[in-house]
């Protein structure tokens, strides 16, 4: 699995920034009303009002990713960063996306090959762990898929919606893409926002931070929060090169910025790490540098780490939003 990062951090609450802006149509100029605008991967998010206008308060400090989607519109997304306090603005102009008849056509003459790939896309999509069996697909209908040899790719011009009852949210994910290559890669290009779901019951509510907590440490999330804050040992990670050698954490030569916010690892090629129970996990590196946040987000490009072993098998089902803060941290 490739593993994907949008870039989000969370912050303590005393630590916030102002978001907003306005959003026309690229062509006519008009302001666009009911534009979808988040920050990726987090729970944070609004959209725009009858003049094209929005506005997002109260956000931690952090790096992100600001997506700005609208049906029939191209999807437009910004990195910024901030760490002390800021009125953030952004005027967005969204282009029409043209019709593609034929993609059409793909899913409309072939409806038992649709439920074929949406079966397939289903699997490795949500995954297979425990806690993809309580998770699933609400509006399958928006899909399109295309097969050429043994590569599958998905993508949906509309908003995606997952609904997981083992972590308690509901994903509204804006899919660019999700490619599965024949020697069993699945590349991920998407934008999600959670909302917490409301528990039925005080037991159902104890159950989700249960299975948050469990899924949370047993994500390369934990590992990366480990790494930057020197507690590999006592949480249970091994380091080792694939040839069995031990690598120790100053092998990835660790830097900081001045305020201890951003980490900065050099390592190249893969690298193997054994969690706790021994599970192995093969994570390599395609750039000479990649960079993590005091919270262990990852804070690189799309495609930059590619993921092999436990981990790999953890997919959407399995993923927190990037301002979940684990109690213990």
């Amino acid at each position: 699995m490739i593993l994907i990062c949008s870039l989000v951090v969370t912050a303590q609450k005393k630590e916030r920034i102002t978001i907003q802006g306005k959003v026309i149509d690229k062509e006519t100029k008009k302001p666009l009303e009911n534009v979808n605008v988040f920050l990726s991967n987090t729970t944070i998010g609004t959209t725009t009002n009858d003049e094209g206008t929005f506005i997002i308060n109260n956000v931690p400090y952090g790096s992100y990713n600001i997506i700005f989607s609208y049906l029939g519109y191209e999807i437009e997304s910004k990195n910024f960063d901030s760490y002390k306090p800021y009125k953030y603005e952004f005027d967005i102009s969204l282009k029409q996306k043209p019709i593609n008849i034929n993609q059409v056509n793909i899913t409309a003459e072939v409806p038992e090959d649709w439920q074929d790939d949406l079966e397939e896309f289903t699997k490795i999509f949500i995954g297979e762990t425990e806690n993809s069996k309580q998770t699933k697909i609400i509006n399958p209908e928006v899909l399109n898929f295309v097969k050429n040899g043994g590569e599958l790719k998905a993508f949906s011009d509309s908003t995606l919606r997952i609904e997981n009852k083992a972590l308690g949210y509901m994903l509204y994910i804006v899919l660019d893409s999700v490619v599965y290559t024949p020697n069993a890669k699945v590349l991920y290009k998407l934008y999600p926002r959670f909302k917490e779901l409301s528990p039925a019951s005080k037991d159902e509510e104890e159950e989700w931070k249960a299975n948050r907590q469990i899924t949370y440490l047993d994500s390369p999330r934990h590992f990366y929060y480990a790494l930057v804050h020197k507690q590999l040992s006592e949480d249970f990670y091994t380091l080792r090169k694939i040839s069995g050698i031990s690598i120790s954490p100053e092998d990835l030569n660790l830097t900081c910025d001045k305020d201890s916010t951003i980490y900065d690892f050099k390592y190249t090629g893969k690298l193997e790490v054994l969690s706790y129970l021994s599970k192995k996990n093969i994570l390599t590196f395609f750039y000479p540098s990649v960079t993590i946040d005091k919270f262990g987000n990852l804070l690189s490009y799309f495609y930059s780490v590619e993921i092999n072993g436990y981990w790999a098998n953890q997919r959407i089902a399995d993923i927190l939003p990037r301002d979940y803060v684990y109690p213990g941290n």
